[in-house]
């Protein structure tokens, strides 16, 4: 699939029999192929007498333009550009078993079970949008990382408003949200003693350009780039954007924690004095959102006037 991938590329019409021959295989393994690229999201076009090509407006992700990232450049950080997976957190997990405490970036084209927090599926249509893991070794514990997966929601907006992406706010503790409506979600695990030598696992889903035949498969209000720019969107150039914004985050996070970041978080948070239901364990709790302590926990005002924090949980912004 990665070999048809890259003949594709180009953007140009490939005849069935010469991508056959390109490959080595037959016309009707090539046509199985494309069928599953269809299957999995991807636009192609066919035009009789020419072939085959990508749709207009699909980009794939390639070395090329990311190795324009410094710490990539460098070899600082290994990337692993891969056409599927089952999720890309998947992939660093067994990755980190073979290389404990090493830096890896993978970037997939499609997801097979893309996943978000509590297991929730993470729809993930091929060459489509951003689905992205890092690996980030630490040494003193889980305990020390308190707010990080906000200090990444800021990260991302930050490296969107570069791109033009006004409106962007962050919605404790772990998406991305443009008007109220879903952008990007955050998922963080952890490889290793959680007490000591650790790998943090930290994954990005960003919509890019949701094809519409998938959109009925996604169960909340969520928006794309594309629509919010009204234009073509290229998928590396975002990469490069969030991931500049998220190894500056990480760098100043490692020094300070969160507690440098809480000013910034003021300005980004959706919750902030608004009704919110509070997800904790098999309570469901609800108040007005009061901001978050220096620890990034949540500040709820509850119902009956009490304000309590909250270090974990799920939280759902309630109807004006």
């Amino acid at each position: 699939m990665d070999a048809l991938l890259k003949l594709l590329a180009d953007g140009q019409f490939h005849s069935g029999d010469a991508l056959g021959k390109s490959l080595g295989v037959s016309r009707a393994a090539v046509w199985k192929q494309l069928k599953k690229l269809q299957e999995w999201g991807l636009e192609l076009q066919s035009v009789k007498g020419k072939g085959y090509r990508l749709g207009v407006g699909v980009s794939l992700l390639t070395q090329e333009k990311l190795e324009q990232l410094p710490q990539i450049r460098s070899g600082e950080y290994q990337l692993k550009l891969l056409a599927t997976v089952t999720s890309t957190n998947d992939e660093v997990q067994q990755y980190l078993k073979q290389n404990p405490g090493k830096k890896l970036i993978c970037m997939a084209e499609y997801q097979a079970s893309g996943r978000g927090r509590q297991g929730k599926q993470w729809v993930s249509p091929f060459a489509s949008n951003l689905y992205m893991t890092l690996s980030w070794p630490v040494s003193k514990g889980v305990h020390t990382l308190e707010g990080l997966s906000l200090v990444v929601g800021l990260a991302l907006a930050k490296g969107l408003a570069k791109l033009g992406i006004n409106d962007l706010k962050v919605k404790w503790p772990n998406d991305l949200y443009w008007r109220r409506q879903k952008l990007a979600g955050i998922l963080i695990e952890i490889a290793g003693d959680l007490y000591g030598n650790c790998t943090v696992i930290i994954g990005v889903g960003l919509n890019v350009m949701m094809p519409s035949d998938w959109q009925s498969k996604v169960s909340q209000q969520f928006v794309d780039l594309a629509s919010i720019k009204q234009d073509r969107v290229d998928r590396n150039e975002v990469a490069l954007s969030v991931l500049k914004n998220m190894f500056t985050s990480l760098d100043r996070f490692t020094e300070t924690g969160f507690s440098a970041f809480k000013e910034d978080w003021a300005k980004y948070d959706v919750c902030f004095n608004q009704p919110v239901k509070v997800i904790a364990g098999e309570s469901e709790l609800l108040g007005i959102a009061r901001g978050v302590e220096d620890s990034g926990a949540l500040i709820v005002e509850m119902e009956d006037g009490q304000w309590q924090t909250f270090s974990g949980g799920e939280v759902s912004l309630r109807p004006l």
